[in-house]
């Protein structure tokens, strides 16, 4: 993900250990690199992302090029939301 300057979110890939319930099977970008399901979502901004988190499913959040959290550090199997807050620069 990419937070925008008005502080929405940005979706611009996805990486998944295979196909299962809710993995986008024909979104155009979709393909299979080294393993993965790889997707490019051409979706617009969001002010925030909601998913039920999965230790399996999810390696990591990055957030502007960086890991932010791995998935284990996140709860399992439980509903969770993303969303960034902008700070005034002084």
């Amino acid at each position: 993900m990419v937070v925008l300057e008005d502080g929405r979110l940005d979706l611009v890939e996805s990486r998944f250990g295979g196909f299962g319930a809710g993995i986008p099977h024909n979104e155009p970008g979709m393909r299979v690199e080294n393993g993965e399901v790889v997707t490019e979502p051409d979706r617009p901004p969001m002010e925030d992302y909601s998913w039920i988190n999965s230790h399996s499913a999810l390696r990591e959040i990055s957030l502007n090029g960086e890991t932010l959290i791995a998935g284990v550090d996140l709860p399992h199997h439980e509903a969770l939301n993303l969303t960034a807050e902008t700070t005034e620069r002084r």
